[in-house]
């Protein structure tokens, strides 16, 4: 087996973890790369921003969700942003963490016009995903399992 250490660095308000396995160095980011998991979320968003029916629209509405066109939603790979994103998401997890779920710090950032959608997979109410609305300001708009 490899040896690894971890060595955790404070970048302005980011933490970069830096990971040595046998010899290289890696970096840990905020931002989750794109997979199917990502692409599900973005395509849930982006059905919910064309849905007409009174319902999903109310919806929307609840998330603090702005009217947006498809091309409007779309997956972050901004480190910065992702790392805002992670801090205000782990910070707002409550105390006891749904099913005792630690927040990895890593997440899926999705742009929703002038807000963003976050999820880390860490974090789970039961079967379901927590997400979060938030805006450019770090302030969180709502809260939602899907």
């Amino acid at each position: 087996m490899p040896k690894m250490f971890l060595n955790l660095r404070v970048v302005g308000s980011a933490t970069l973890a830096l990971l040595l396995v046998e010899g290289r160095l890696e970096a840990q980011t905020a931002c989750r790369a794109a997979d199917d998991r990502s692409a599900a979320m973005v395509l849930a968003l982006k059905r919910l921003m064309t849905s007409v029916d009174t319902a999903v629209v109310a919806t929307r509405l609840s998330l603090s969700l702005p009217t947006v066109d498809q091309d409007s939603v779309y997956l972050i790979a901004n480190e910065s942003v992702c790392a805002q994103m992670a801090a205000v998401y782990g910070a707002a997890i409550s105390v006891p963490r749904p099913d005792n779920a630690t927040p990895s710090g890593r997440v899926y950032v999705a742009k929703v016009g002038s807000v963003y959608v976050v999820m880390d997979p860490a974090v789970q109410k039961g079967e379901w995903q927590v997400k979060m609305v938030i805006n450019s300001s770090g302030s969180i708009l709502a809260r939602y399992v899907s």
